[in-house]
This record gives C-alpha cells, structure tokens and sequence, in this order.
C-alpha cells in the first residue's frame, strides 16, 4: 500500500464503519469543485456504502422498491450538494417523471454546465484553457 498515491487509496481500500461513510454521503457538497470532480467523490463514497450495507438479493416487489427507493436517494444527494448556481437545472431534474439516474442527472448537468459556458464566452468547457483565456481577454 505504500506505493499507492494517498488520493488513490481511498478508491482500492474501503472504511469499515457504514455510519462514518453515510456521515460524508449526507455532509458532501460541490464548493469549488468542478460538477465531475464532487461527482466522482460521491460516487467512491456510494460505492463503499453500497459494500458495506449491500442491498436484498431476493427479486420480490419489496426489494425492487428498496432499490428504487435507494436510487432516488442517490439522486437527491447528488442534486443537493451541487452549488446553488445550478438550482434551475436541479429543480428541473427533481420533477421528472420517471425520475432520471444519477448517472443520466450527472451528463445533464455537465451538459448544462457546457451550455452555459458556451453562451457566456463562445467557447466550450471542453476546453478550459481557452475559456479562461477568451474570459480574460473578452474574445478572441
């Protein structure tokens, strides 16, 4: 383990306490962090909560809803912890009927996230370096 880089380890080695992980699912939050860098934060906590505190195996109508109930709490989490500038995109995802995955809510709101950029500085997110360079300059 020593030859693991520390922000590495937390994807290979799993906590052993299922409270502490849910404790940071429900206290995660976007900050200054870019939408893909919380959202892949969120995803290694997800995963290790899931190992711990793995859902039924049975295929009864009980567990299916449990696991739609789970679904929909991942969700939510997600749509919570962005940042209050993307509260128009989330309200909007939070009244889709069906609701979306958190996986289809992450590429919309990248999505969102590109449009918006591009309708501020011409340029797409995709390249970050000529939009803070376009920003900067006020064109090209």
């Amino acid at each position: 383990m020593n030859c693991v880089l520390p922000e590495l380890l937390s994807g290979i080695v799993y906590s052993s306490n299922a409270s502490a992980i849910h404790k940071n699912i429900a206290t995660i939050n976007q900050g200054t962090s870019s939408i893909s860098s919380y959202f892949s934060k969120l995803r290694l906590l997800l995963a290790e909560f899931d190992s711990l505190a793995p859902i039924p195996g049975c295929d009864c109508e009980k567990s299916r809803e449990f696991v739609v109930f789970l679904e929909r709490m991942k969700l939510l989490q997600f749509l919570m912890g962005l940042n209050e500038s993307h509260e128009q995109a989330r309200s909007q995802l939070i009244m889709m009927i069906p609701a979306p995955s958190v996986n289809k809510a992450y590429f919309m709101m990248m999505e969102s996230e590109s449009q918006r950029a591009i309708e501020h500085t011409g340029v797409p997110v995709e390249n970050p370096d000529l939009t803070a360079f376009v920003s900067t300059r006020g064109g090209f």
